[in-house]
């Protein structure tokens, strides 16, 4: 079983919003793959390690489809949200 690894980052836009979505291209997936995401606290241009901490977003991955990838979501934990998160991501193909 293989297993995928990437970093990447959700943006919500220069208006706040309610929702992100990153497509993760990974050809090597099958549909009964596993796929997980998560909030990664890393400095982007637009908010500090801090704000991802205490303001970031819910950030979580759809099923898979065999052999195109998946979705990785984010929602605000609170009101809206503007600006890039950096997530994280696994899979096991």
């Amino acid at each position: 079983m293989a297993v995928g690894t990437g970093e990447d980052t959700l943006d919500f836009g220069t208006t706040p919003s309610d929702l992100a979505t990153r497509a993760i291209s990974r050809t090597s997936i099958l549909a009964t793959s596993h796929v997980e995401a998560y909030l990664y606290p890393r400095d982007t241009a637009d908010h500090s390690i801090d704000e991802h901490v205490v303001d970031g977003p819910h950030v979580f991955a759809c099923s898979p489809v065999a052999g195109v990838g998946f979705t990785v979501y984010g929602v605000p934990r609170f009101g809206l949200l503007k600006g890039a998160y950096t997530f994280r991501w696994v899979s096991t193909d």
